[in-house]
């Protein structure tokens, strides 16, 4: 009998749902963190954590689009959070 989550078995295998859900959001995580954008870490796991078991509950199965539509959706609430950055002021100086 074939085991749908060895590695060694098949290329495509999906993992259990809890490893999936947690390796994506360690992705996401990681690549938040990298970037700065982690402004507090509690938040960011729930926010992250939330928008993966969503897209789960969905069907989506693939890690990097989990891993990437959390990140997406955190980058997305933590603008609306920060309000719309103000324009550059042009203070008709040419630099360069």
């Amino acid at each position: 009998m074939n085991d749908p989550y060895d590695r060694n078995d098949s290329a495509h295998a999906v993992p259990p749902p809890f490893m999936l859900a947690e390796q994506s959001v360690e992705i996401a995580w990681n690549y938040l963190h990298l970037t700065g954008q982690v402004e507090n870490p509690v938040d960011a796991y729930r926010e992250l954590s939330a928008t993966v078991a969503a897209l789960m509950r969905q069907g989506v199965t693939s890690r990097l689009l989990l891993s990437n539509h959390a990140i997406a959706a955190y980058e997305r609430a933590r603008s609306s959070r920060r309000g719309p950055e103000a324009a550059p002021v042009d203070d008709g100086a040419h630099h360069g």
